[in-house]
């Protein structure tokens, strides 16, 4: 028969182990978050690491356009008849 004392001690214990499984759902939970995170960091490295890329290829383009600022003052003079 199990007297007031042992169903007390075995409460404790019941409510020991419920706090450290809330305790490893909180961990899973956290570690689940952090890997989203870090998913969501490589997707923006990713997109960071491309839009470098086209930034770059932005820049040779204006360089292979780019002209000096003399010419730019040049106004177009249509052609006397």
């Amino acid at each position: 028969m199990l007297t007031n004392g042992t169903v007390d001690d075995l409460r404790g214990e019941a409510n020991q182990h419920q706090r450290r499984i809330r305790e490893l759902e909180q961990h899973i939970q956290s570690d689940n978050r952090a890997e989203k995170l870090e998913e969501s960091l490589k997707n923006i490295q990713e997109r960071a690491d491309e839009f470098e890329f086209q930034l770059s290829k932005l820049k040779q383009v204006r360089s292979l356009i780019w002209f000096p600022a003399e010419y730019a003052d040049i106004s177009y003079r249509p052609m006397p008849l």
